[in-house]
């Protein structure tokens, strides 16, 4: 009888273990949604060339 007991109780930790990681990941998409609608999770918009020249330090000219 007890073996059997053991048995079930070794499958509820299995079942414990799956639901906890299942609640992990839906509750993580459900974050990653929520982030979407606010627009969190869009990268930011792709500097332009002249936004990138910009911001580059001036080439150096070696003295000949």
């Amino acid at each position: 009888m007890s073996f059997i007991g053991a048995g079930l109780f070794d499958q509820l930790l299995d079942v414990k273990s799956l639901l906890a990681s299942d609640i992990q990941r839906y509750k993580a998409e459900r974050e990653r949604e929520q982030r979407d609608r606010d627009g969190l999770a869009r990268p930011p918009p792709p500097a332009s060339r002249k936004d990138s020249e910009r911001h580059r330090s001036p080439p150096s000219f070696a003295a000949s």
